[in-house]
């Protein structure tokens, strides 16, 4: 299984490269992704916040918030193409940036050009929910993080937090583990 890369490790910088091996090594780090995705609980996963810098990225989330069945999508190579005027303010965490959350405008409405788990072409439009988290695993691909939207003071008081955060959690495991 993979690791999660967590604040203020550089590698969650690094701007990932085209996919470009259509074949089982791809799929099988796209089954790591889905993996490790699940077993942090999270929403969405990018490669590069396990280490592989490749341009893809999991989610799982229902079309609409009455909709409770699995929604799991892999996006290969994905390109924004249009993004609404309207924008919407939600609040939004990150397996990345552990233990805190911001509010963060983003477009309520994209279309994205991706290939799916399959290889295929695919272009769509998405909404809400399932909109913001293709933006914000997107901003993983690009080497950004959902923090990077928010004012210095901000991003910097909430990236103390989550160090503290860590800290505090290692603290206890390794208190478990004794």
């Amino acid at each position: 299984m993979f690791k999660l890369l967590t604040v203020p490790n550089p590698k969650l910088r690094i701007e990932a490269e085209p996919v470009d091996d259509f074949g089982p090594e791809t799929i099988a780090l796209i089954d790591g992704a889905i993996e490790l995705m699940y077993a942090q609980e999270g929403a969405g996963l990018a490669a590069p916040q396990f280490g592989v810098h490749k341009k893809f990225f999991v989610m799982d989330i229902p079309e609409s918030r009455e909709d409770e069945k699995s929604q799991l999508q892999v996006f290969i190579n994905p390109e924004i193409i249009s993004q609404s005027e309207e924008q919407v303010v939600l609040t939004e965490g990150c397996l990345s940036v552990p233990g805190v959350s911001a509010e963060v405008t983003r477009s309520k409405e994209i279309r994205v050009r991706y290939l799916d788990r399959d290889f295929k072409s695919r272009e769509r439009d998405f909404f809400g929910w399932q909109a913001r988290c293709i933006l914000h695993e997107y901003d993983h691909l690009v080497g950004k993080l959902y923090v990077d939207h928010l004012p210095p003071m901000k991003r910097k008081m909430l990236l103390k937090e989550s160090a503290r955060y860590q800290r505090e959690q290692n603290q206890e495991n390794q208190a478990n583990e004794s």
